[in-house]
């Protein structure tokens, strides 16, 4: 699989898909997200962890930013050509296990969509 994008965050807007959609993303083909509960799903399929680019966006799982922290080592752990940037609207992490941080807004997807255009060249 050439690019997959995983997004784990309980709050995300269903707005995002829409947006994902006019850049050729597929929910579930090369897209995916859940809350925190869900992350797990990252590392059952291959395909998905494996992709040669794969770009994650999590946030703090239900305040821990210690299990935030744990889940993108284990991401690089089995991706090490995987991009973690962590989004919290205001939980702070500098682990460098983390690519970058960018600040959550609700509804307001510029920034995502900034990265994602970037890592994947779209």
């Amino acid at each position: 699989m050439k690019r997959f994008l995983y997004i784990v965050d309980s709050y995300l807007d269903d707005d995002i898909h829409p947006i994902l959609e006019e850049e050729g993303f597929v929910d579930g083909l090369d897209y995916s997200y859940s809350g925190s509960g869900g992350s797990a799903m990252l590392f059952q399929d291959p395909k998905w962890i494996g992709a040669e680019k794969l770009l994650v966006f999590t946030g703090s799982f239900h305040g821990s930013v210690e299990r935030a922290e744990e889940f993108a080592r284990n991401v690089k752990r089995m991706n090490p050509r995987a991009k973690v940037v962590f989004r919290s609207d205001h939980d702070v992490s500098n682990n460098p296990v983390f690519d970058t941080s960018i600040r959550k807004t609700i509804g307001e997807f510029d920034t995502m969509m900034k990265f994602i255009r970037e890592y994947f060249g779209i």
